[in-house]
């Protein structure tokens, strides 16, 4: 069960919480609190219990923003950018898409000077959404920045992962040999490190473009490779 309380009661809370020398740490420690459980259930989101890891954040998802904010407001851009890596997948399949990419390209702008770690993730998940949105031209330079920091730190899952952002944004665009590139090379990547589902989910993203294209051979070839993958145990 979760408690609520009534808005003059929770106010006047607030109020003697600011009266108090004690606001700040309660704010810090509230916010360490949902990042790292945003970050512990993030890597849930993936297998048969997805939807209810989903509801779980769902449920979280005021003082997850109240963390958010907390983080950026405060600099805190390591946290941050570890939580949004593990769990992005909840911002794209609850739509809030939006949301989290200018959250993302919020936190870059106050600080632009991150470690490498951090500012490839935080540029990761900021593209990512940000494509899932229509914004196409915006997010191309964040998702080559960060394929080029994970390839400088040889972070391979990283690699592949913005490989993938990478070739969606390039089919967008009409890149399209750029981004059948990039996708055959994130797949690849994928099957190398284990991840057949990965990598099985590639190719059928890829072939809805020369499909478009009426390039019906090639669109067989990709989904057909897609099926396989998926089958294969």
């Amino acid at each position: 069960p979760r408690y609520g309380m009534l808005e003059p009661v929770r106010q006047y809370a607030l109020e003697k919480l600011e009266e108090s020398d004690e606001a700040e740490e309660v704010r810090r420690r509230h916010a360490g609190y949902y990042l790292a459980l945003g970050e512990r259930v993030g890597r849930k989101l993936k297998g048969p219990e997805q939807p209810t890891w989903l509801d779980r954040l769902e449920t979280e998802l005021g003082n997850l923003r109240a963390a958010i904010g907390w983080a950026i407001e405060h600099g805190e851009m390591e946290m941050l950018a570890r939580m949004a890596w593990a769990m992005w997948k909840f911002w794209w399949l609850r739509g809030h898409r939006g949301e989290g990419s200018r959250r993302m390209e919020e936190a870059l702008a106050r600080k632009p000077d991150l470690p490498a770690p951090a500012r490839a993730k935080l540029l990761f998940v900021a593209a990512t959404l940000g494509r899932a949105v229509g914004d196409f031209e915006s997010t191309r330079p964040l998702i080559e920045e960060s394929l080029a920091l994970f390839r400088r730190l040889g972070d391979k899952y990283g690699i592949a992962e913005a490989l993938g952002t990478a070739g969606l944004i390039a089919l967008s665009q009409e890149r399209y040999e750029e981004g059948f590139a990039y996708l055959e090379e994130s797949a690849d990547l994928f099957l190398e490190l284990g991840r057949r589902r990965a990598a099985g989910a590639i190719p059928g993203f890829a072939a809805t473009a020369p499909l478009a294209q009426g390039d019906l051979t090639r669109a067989r070839w990709m989904a057909e490779r897609a099926l396989s993958l998926a089958r294969e145990p």
